[in-house]
Parts: C-alpha cells; structure tokens; sequence
C-alpha cells in the first residue's frame, strides 16, 4: 500500500509541478500517523491517511512553479476529485484535524533532501566541485534518496543516515577522488558530527546500491565528472 501511494503522491505533485520534497514530508505525516493507529489499518483508511497527508503537506509547504510563482497548496477539491469520489471533501478534512492532534502540530519534519544539501557544503575545495559536478552529485543522490522514500524498510532509520548514506553512494559512483573523499569523511565526522561508518549508514548505503541496480538505470560512473574536473 505505501510504495503505491508515495508512487501516486509523485504522479499528483509533478503534475501540478510541486517540490518533490512535498512527498517526502506527507510520507512523514503517514508514516507517524499510520504507526499511533492502535486498530489494524484498511486499504481504504490507507489510502485517506495518504490524500490526507499529501493535501496537508502541500498546505504547510508550498512551492514555487517554473515561472517563479509562489503556490498555494492542493485543494480539497482538488484531492477529493483526484481520489475518483471515494473520499469526500468533508471525509479528507475531518482527517486534516486528525492528524494534526496525533501528530501533535509536529509538521516541519527534517528530510533526507534537506541533510543532504547541508552536507554537501562539506565538500573539500580540492574536490572540484564544478557547477556541473554539483548537479549531477545533488541529483544522483535525490535520486537515491527518493528510492529510500518508496521502501517501508527504510522508514525506521533518521532521515540524517539516509543523507549521509545517499550522498556517499553518488560520490562513489562520480569517482570522487580518494583524498577528496577522506577531507568530505573527516568533515562529516567533526563538524556534521555524523559517523559514515555506523550500522545506520552502512545498512542504508547497502539497500540502496541493491535498490539501484533493481531499477534499471545506467552506472553513474561513466561519467567521472570529478576527475574531469580536476
């Protein structure tokens, strides 16, 4: 049920050309909801937690559109139409109020996206982190941590361990230089105060390089866009 409904959720924010950041804080708010349930969850309760979450979070964290244009988040309408008539607008509001007493008004979660692009910061000069090579790092790593997002597995470990863990997996994969990488693992250590050797990260950075290869696209590496740079 949640790897099709943080599918559905992906389909419904870039269609409406929403931050996909947006699906990993409403997964956030379904998650933490779905787990205070104290009677056994339906497909339907489910998906309702799931509009629920997506039409919150789109409230509390608008985006900005192609052309700039500062957005107002989904409406009941809107989700209650999307839902093909199973969910009235009435059923997904009742369910807004909900959520926010279980969730206790906790609604700016930290995310994976948002550790990673502190962590990126960290970065040695001698890395040559060209304007190319920094796209390419922060979207191979969105890219895992997006993954990350669609396995229910993942849910129990911090949002800072599957940062840490995605970023390094593209890092390895761009061929960043070796002492590039032990300056980037000394500055993790000292300053994130993160341990890249922990059982957290070492199991995460396992099941996404195992998620990788399932999905079916290319090897980053090709590219070495590190050592070009250099």
């Amino acid at each position: 049920w949640r790897e099709k409904m943080a599918e559905w959720s992906y389909q419904i924010v870039d269609f409406f050309h929403y931050d996909r950041e947006v699906v990993a804080i409403s997964l956030s708010f379904l998650d933490r909801y779905a787990a205070s349930c104290a009677v056994p969850v339906t497909m339907r309760d489910f998906q309702l937690f799931a509009v629920t979450s997506l039409f919150l979070a789109s409230k509390l964290h608008p985006g900005v559109n192609n052309d700039g244009v500062l957005q107002a988040g989904l409406s009941l309408s809107q989700l209650a139409g999307l839902s093909r008539g199973h969910f009235s607008e009435a059923n997904i509001k009742s369910m807004e109020l909900n959520f926010l007493k279980k969730l206790a008004w906790r609604v700016h979660p930290p995310t994976a996206l948002a550790f990673m692009r502190q962590l990126v910061l960290l970065l040695p000069t001698e890395a040559h982190v060209t304007l190319e090579a920094r796209f390419c790092l922060e979207e191979a790593t969105k890219f895992l941590i997006e993954l990350s997002i669609l396995d229910g597995t993942l849910v129990p470990f911090k949002r800072s361990s599957i940062a840490l863990a995605a970023l390094l997996t593209a890092l390895e994969e761009l061929r960043i230089p070796d002492k590039a990488m032990q300056t980037f693992l000394e500055n993790v250590c000292y300053i994130a105060k993160l341990n890249p050797d922990s059982r957290d990260v070492t199991e995460c950075r396992e099941k996404l390089k195992e998620m990788f290869s399932a999905s079916g696209f290319g090897n980053w590496a090709q590219r070495d866009i590190f050592q070009q740079a250099s």
